[in-house]
Parts: structure tokens; sequence; C-alpha cells
């Protein structure tokens, strides 16, 4: 089982900013793990992949699980986040835009939860285009 989290609370300016310009309302996604251990790219946690505990205050955050490989999934995300793969903003801005830019070597949220669900086990298409909340969408796709 993989499971996600998405930061829906007010956040901070950029929350507001993201969320805005993606019309969703998610401005984050976090892959937890089966130890409580999260892993995600983030612009805030020094610009790069990397794990940390989180403490899901109730009301700012919802959960959505699937079936998978969790193992290889966390495998992978351990990975890169011990390579500590830098954060790509341009590939986040663009992921709201009909062309998209990205930096090789460089990921953001929901891109990196793509590849983490490729990982498990699932075919996700594209996870560059994805926006914190198209993921859960797909997510949610799969899980029907």
């Amino acid at each position: 089982m993989l499971r996600f989290a998405f930061y829906k609370a007010p956040g901070d300016l950029t929350d507001r900013v993201i969320r805005l310009a993606s019309r969703s309302q998610y401005s984050h996604v976090e892959f937890v793990t089966a130890g409580g251990l999260c892993i995600s790219a983030s612009k805030r946690d020094g610009g790069k992949v990397r794990e940390k505990q989180i403490t899901f205050r109730p009301g700012h955050w919802d959960f959505v699980e699937v079936e998978g490989n969790y193992d290889s999934a966390a495998a992978f995300a351990s990975w890169m986040a011990a390579r500590a793969v830098p954060y790509c903003m341009c590939g986040a801005i663009t992921s709201v835009m009909p062309f998209h830019l990205s930096r090789r070597g460089r990921v953001f949220c929901s891109e990196l939860m793509g590849l983490i669900c490729n990982a498990g086990g699932h075919d996700i298409a594209e996870p560059w285009r994805l926006t914190p909340e198209e993921f859960c969408d797909t997510l949610k796709r799969m899980s029907a």
C-alpha cells in the first residue's frame, strides 16, 4: 500500500500562490512511509528531495492510499532523498501551463510522487505535468 498526504492548510503566501495558479485545494504532497517518515521534494526544506518527520495536524492534510509495491516505492523514494535531488521550480511553475520546462536531474513534489508510484508498480505517464491536486485525482481513479 502506498500512502500520500496532501497539504490543504492555509499555509503561507507560497501555498496560496500555488493553489491559485493550479486552481487546486492542495499546495504540496508527501509520500508517507510505513514508519511515518515523509519524503518529498520541498523548496522550504533546503530546496531538495528530503526525508522528514511530520506531525499531521487534523484538517490540514488529506490522505490517499493506493495498492502498490511498497518496498520498491519506498526504496526509490529513500534513494532520491539520499541523493538530495534538487527541487525544480521551473517544472513546478510550468506544470500548470500548456508547455513544460524542466531541468534534468531536478523534481518537484507531485512529479516525485508520480515517480514513486511508478516505482511501486503503477504507470503514471508524464508525472511532471501533474499538480498536487491532479496527482490526487489520478490516485483516486486508480483506487476506484
